[in-house]
């Protein structure tokens, strides 16, 4: 933090994560939306596609949390 303002860095932080939930929310309910058209884009074997299903519903609601992951990493970084 270049100017030493933790509080705004923090505020700056939480800002990043709140829109990287939103992103990754949006993202998420596109592909728990039409998981097995995405995946039959890229490949059309049906036992792929099924296994390809299976895991997005599995995974994609994870991703909301990534933002937050990736702001506790960084929070532990800088109090170091």
């Amino acid at each position: 933090v270049g100017a030493k303002n933790f509080v705004r860095a923090k505020n700056i932080a939480w800002t990043g994560c709140l829109m990287a939930g939103v992103f990754m929310l949006t993202i998420s309910l596109i592909f728990l939306a039409a998981p097995r058209y995405l995946i039959s884009v890229f490949n059309n074997n049906p036992e792929l596609v099924n296994y390809g299903v299976s895991y997005i519903k599995y995974i994609a609601p994870t991703y909301v949390f990534l933002g937050f992951i990736i702001k506790n990493f960084t929070d532990s970084n800088m109090e170091s």
